[in-house]
């Protein structure tokens, strides 16, 4: 009788032991469930190690047959639009190319990088400053890749 009563302890059948046994099955539930769920998580992105280039478009107001050169100055360097037209294939990050799609307007194409402040200059022919200013370009994405990726502003000036 003595293995009996030793028995009947250890299976009671009580409400504390049906709360413990139903929190213990809620436990496992759960954590069956996070660890089931972590692995069906989504892959993270892995970008691949790409370039582009930015596009600044500066557009003029008013007459421009003063002006001879265009110079777009982001911080310390500036791009001439008399400058010699740089081979894509050897640019490296810091290279702008320039090109005047319309009269009026020139098309500047900068490596990965958006400045938040600019200077556009014009200049005549004998090399004196016709106007200097400072732009803030509204820079926009072009396409929605998580990796990154080419950005457009357009900015007026007056000449």
């Amino acid at each position: 009788m003595q293995r009996m009563a030793h028995s009947d302890t250890h299976s009671q059948s009580g409400p504390e032991n049906r709360a413990t046994r139903s929190a213990a099955a809620t436990l496992v539930a759960l954590t069956t469930a996070l660890t089931l769920g972590a692995c069906s998580a989504p892959i993270t992105t892995a970008c691949p190690a790409v370039g582009w280039f930015d596009n600044l478009e500066v557009q003029f107001e008013g007459d421009t047959s003063e002006v001879a050169e265009v110079q777009l100055c982001p911080e310390r360097t500036c791009l001439s639009t008399l400058s010699e037209p740089l081979n894509e294939e050897i640019l490296v990050p810091g290279d702008l190319i320039a090109s005047n799609p319309t009269a009026g307007s020139w098309t500047f194409r900068i490596d990965m990088y958006h400045p938040e402040e600019l200077t556009v200059r014009t200049l005549d022919s004998a090399g004196g400053t016709v106007t200097d200013t400072v732009v803030s370009p509204d820079w926009k994405r072009d396409d929605a890749d998580v990796c990154g990726g080419p950005s457009s502003a357009i900015v007026t000036v007056t000449a």
